[in-house]
């Protein structure tokens, strides 16, 4: 009879033994841990109760996701206020802040007062085209070629210009005539217009042929009693120079003349 006894209590213990390890698999497969009063984890997230916030115990660096996390996700399309970053951020060389898919990337748009974007002496490149809904002010020099640009236009009904070109140009050495009294005009001086060829001072190439409006002003090599008439561009890329000679006492002997120039298509 002892043994019987004996023998069903332990099959008791052993049961209240089976019991119990199956009750702690159970809260552990379904378990929802509580640290402290605040932090909750649950299924793999952790969750926080509203205003609480993650952080070291002492100054030091907080580190998330730099072992082997692929991605870092922070906050969800369904969020109603911003993202805060008390401080600066900086991100690893050749890296970038993009959106997650096609659509716009808002930078300041709200409260921010000035947006500066690169640093002095660095190039800040802008792929695509830009549009500036208010004042562009530029501080330093301003180029406006490259090797692809067409054209450019300033204002809403302002012309499309294809290039812009400064200058001086030089002639070959040339003489001009001084007017006459021909006796079929009477007291009327006549003029003869005289033809020079002016060669920009960065050569040829500078131009673009017949296609090029010119504008030239004079220097002091010309003499104040000899006028200019036109200037155009040649097939040659040469400014022609029409000028005339109103003294009819004083020709000009040959010499080399030096015209400014100002061109444009």
């Amino acid at each position: 009879m002892s043994k019987i006894l004996s023998f069903k209590r332990e099959y008791v213990s052993y049961g209240a033994v089976l019991l119990f390890g199956l009750l702690l698999s159970a809260l552990a497969a379904n378990a929802a841990t509580t640290i402290s009063s605040a932090v909750l984890t649950a299924g793999g997230t952790i969750t926080v109760p509203a205003a609480y916030s993650l952080d070291t115990a002492a100054a030091g660096r907080l580190n998330i996701g730099t072992t082997t996390a692929t991605g870092i996700t922070i906050g969800s399309t369904s969020m109603t206020s911003a993202i805060v970053l008390g401080r600066d951020f900086t991100v690893p060389a050749a890296y970038g802040m993009d959106t997650a898919a096609a659509g716009i990337l808002n930078i300041g748009t709200t409260t921010a007062t000035t947006i500066n974007i690169g640093r002095s002496g660095q190039t800040a490149a802008l792929l695509g085209d830009s549009t500036v809904a208010g004042t562009l002010g530029v501080t330093g020099a301003t180029t406006l070629a490259s090797t692809t640009a067409t054209e450019f236009k300033v204002g809403q009904v302002g012309t499309s210009l294809t290039r812009v070109v400064a200058g001086y140009c030089v002639t070959a050495s040339s003489s001009i005539a001084a007017a006459t009294f021909p006796a079929s005009t009477g007291n009327f001086a006549t003029t003869t217009s005289t033809f020079l060829s002016c060669t920009p001072s960065g050569g040829a190439s500078v131009l673009s042929g017949t296609g090029d409006r010119v504008f030239v002003s004079a220097t002091s090599s010309l003499p104040s009693y000899v006028l200019i008439q036109s200037a155009s561009s040649t097939a040659g890329n040469l400014i022609s120079v029409q000028v005339v000679n109103t003294s009819t006492s004083t020709p000009v002997a040959a010499t080399i003349y030096a015209f400014n120039f100002f061109a444009f298509q």
